[in-house]
Formats: structure tokens, sequence, C-alpha cells
């Protein structure tokens, strides 16, 4: 009986649809007579013809009233049937019965689309509110950026503590960055407890690093080179790039540093 129960219902207001398509009626009748007598002042007045009354600032007054028109016109779609819906999340399936999921993230220069961002959207939508086994997130890294990839390891590496805080402690805002920078505590101020907070600062401590290190490596010129090897030498388990990484590494912190005269990275 409860499966064959709707899920959401719509309900069509029909005295402010009214209200709507007559107003609309009259609006409609007066922007014809309106467009109706500056076309036949501009083709029929002798004045016009003649040139002693100027034509052009009626011309202006004619296309911004139909520009005016044409913007109004696209607004009455939804006016014309207001509709309310109502959801009922309580009669959703069994997390079995649900449907699998794919989300695709895709992103090109991580000078147009700060690798942060993308690693936020990334571990918001990881940590959506649905059965994990039945949820996949994809990246399409189509400019080959070797910062991009870097951001994406280091987001997978950071969702495995994130998602279960999440779930654990019924986290409303699934985005790191939109979380730890409210003022309020916000989506877990019902778990204000020891064990809570002392999780929630290790967190927050892990994001900040992570955000910090990531915002580094696309600040400086030279921390290109040192994803490239550090990437590659994660693969390979070759010492001696991952030595040459942490110099180009160290490198990248310097110029940043000096570039922004000690700048805290959080608050960028």
């Amino acid at each position: 009986m409860e499966g064959s129960l709707p899920r959401h219902l719509c309900h069509v207001q029909k005295s402010s649809a009214i209200i709507h398509r007559f107003h609309a009626l009259i609006h409609s009748t007066a922007l014809i007579a309106l467009i109706y007598y500056r076309a036949s002042f501009l083709l029929q007045n002798n004045d016009t013809r003649s040139g002693h009354t100027p034509i052009i600032p009626w011309l202006l007054v004619f296309a911004g009233e139909l520009v005016l028109s044409f913007i109004w016109l696209l607004d009455q779609a939804f006016r014309w049937r207001p509709v309310t819906r109502a959801v009922f999340p309580e009669r959703l399936p069994e997390d079995k019965q649900l449907p699998s999921i794919d989300v695709f993230i895709c992103t090109v220069d991580p000078k147009k689309e700060p690798t942060l961002e993308v690693m936020n959207t990334v571990i918001s939508a990881m940590a959506l509110d649905y059965p994990p086994e039945k949820l996949h997130v994809y990246v399409s890294n189509d400019g080959g950026s070797s910062l991009t990839l870097y951001g994406m390891k280091e987001a997978w590496e950071f969702a495995r503590s994130w998602v279960p805080f999440c779930r654990t402690h019924g986290i409303k805002t699934p985005c790191p960055k939109a979380y730890f920078s409210s003022l309020e505590d916000g989506d877990g101020s019902e778990f204000l407890g020891t064990e809570f907070m002392a999780e929630r600062r290790r967190v927050q401590v892990s994001v900040t690093v992570l955000f910090s290190l990531v915002h580094i490596f696309g600040d400086a010129t030279v921390a290109t080179i040192s994803v490239a090897l550090l990437v590659r030498s994660k693969e390979d388990k070759n010492p001696i790039l991952l030595g040459l990484s942490v110099v180009c590494y160290w490198a990248a912190v310097k110029a940043h540093w000096a570039k922004n005269e000690g700048a805290c990275f959080w608050s960028k």
C-alpha cells in the first residue's frame, strides 16, 4: 500500500492563475495597442516623412518598448499556471531499491576553474546522503592538468574521513569550505559534545592543510613540476623523484610566502 502512495503532489493555484491570466490579457491588449500606435505613427505620419518630427528618438523608444514587452512575455511562463509542490521523503523506498547515480564533474583549466573549488565540488558529491554503493563520482580532467590530478587524489584521501564525519553527525552542509567558513557551527550544533568538537577540530586541521598545499601548488609556477614529480614518484615508487618533488615543493612555498608576505591560506 505504501509503495502506491505518491512521493510528491502538485497543486495548481487556480485563483492565482485566473488573476494572472486576466492581468496578462489586459496587459497584452495594451501592448498591442501601443505597438500599433508606434508603427502607424512612423509609417503614416506626414510630419515624420518630411522630417519635421525627429524619427530617431521615436525609433529608440519603440525599440525599448519592444524589448521590455519581450522580457515581460518571457516572465509570464511560470505565472500562467502557478503550482505548489509537497514532497514526502518518508515514502522513499529502501536503500536497496534506489537507483544508481553517476555524478560527472568536468574541468579544463585550473586557472579559470580553481582546483580548490573543484575539490570542494567532488567532496560534496561524495558526501551526498545516498547509499555509497550506488553513488559514483567521476571527474573529467579535460585539460590534463597535473595540479587537478594531484588535487583529486588528495580530495579522495580527505573524503575517507570527511564522509564518515558527515554521516555520523548528520552534517547537512557537505562542502568543507562552506561548513568551516560559516560563522556558526550550524549543522553540528546538536552534537556539541567533547567527542564531536575533538573530531571536528581534527577534520578542520586536515582540510586546512590540504587546501593550503593545493593553494601553494596553484600559486607558484615551480609547483607544477613538483606536482608532476610527486604523482610520478607515487606511481613508480621512485625515491629520487620524491626527493626532487620535495625540493620543488619548498621552492613553491618560499615563492608563495614571498609573494603574499606570509598571508594565511584559509583567509584567501
